[in-house]
């Protein structure tokens, strides 16, 4: 059953260590029956790579040369993602709410889906037959699979999922602008709602979008909240394991 209470928390631009550590943490800290949708940001562009995605041979120099060494490595699965200009949402919720993990999956982009469309972007899920490409097929945006969400024909919104105990974490990345910076075969990857819409949009425009769309199609009471003292010190406590070197570039 879905929970019957969440809260809905907008947090301001941080590392990226820190917004992994609190993903984290939220997943542990959370209470049973109730979810939490968090909307956030980038306080400087990060590159992030996924769970188990060879990184250092490919990019080792460049994150020191190119990003001044922001680079993190999320609990979630999939390949590398230029977080820049972008707003990023996180999913929390027992693991057998949606029914497992890929119900849960195609549940929330679809859910993205209305709200990409509410502000005039005639977004989809893929329909591509494809199967997850590996860890180390190249960008996250280069390519949608089934169940991603597209628009042009190009990537829009990349996705993963980490179970952790038993709840389930997804969080993604919405390009807002195209990235300003990076090497060009991550700013080329996928598709910005500026690029679609021919104009520019606002990042409090798409949060509010998106938590219009989630209210309604998960149900249940909700209320804006803040990030709790609980929650605040276990992102504290996990922050040493996303900052350190030997997780970041351990593959």
């Amino acid at each position: 059953m879905l929970p019957s209470k969440w809260r809905l928390l907008q947090t301001p631009p941080d590392s990226g260590p820190w917004n992994m550590a609190l993903d984290v943490a939220l997943a542990r800290c959370l209470k049973l029956d109730q979810g939490v949708l968090r909307i956030y940001g980038w306080s400087h562009p990060t590159l992030s790579f996924g769970r188990n995605q060879p990184a250092r041979d490919r990019y080792g120099s460049l994150a020191k040369a190119q990003l001044d060494g922001h680079v993190v490595r999320r609990p979630t699965g999939g390949r590398e993602v230029l977080h820049d200009r972008e707003l990023t949402y996180s999913v929390v919720l027992p693991s057998r709410a949606l029914g497992g993990p890929r119900l849960t999956y195609r549940t929330l982009n679809a859910t993205l889906v209305e709200a990409i469309r509410s502000l005039g972007v005639p977004a989809r899920l893929a329909q591509s037959h494809n199967r997850s490409p590996q860890p180390d097929a190249g960008a996250c945006f280069r390519e949608p699979v089934r169940d991603e969400i597209e628009a042009a024909g190009r990537k829009l919104v990349g996705s993963a999922q980490a179970r952790i105990g038993d709840v389930l974490l997804q969080h993604g990345s919405l390009p807002i602008q195209p990235p300003s910076l990076g090497p060009e075969s991550l700013r080329s990857a996928g598709i910005s709602l500026s690029e679609l819409l021919s104009k520019s949009i606002c990042f409090s425009t798409v949060a509010e979008a998106i938590e219009s769309a989630m209210t309604r199609a998960l149900g249940g009471l909700w209320c804006r909240g803040r990030v709790r003292v609980r929650e605040q010190r276990m992102a504290a406590s996990l922050l040493h394991h996303y900052e350190s070197p030997t997780w970041t570039w351990r593959r």
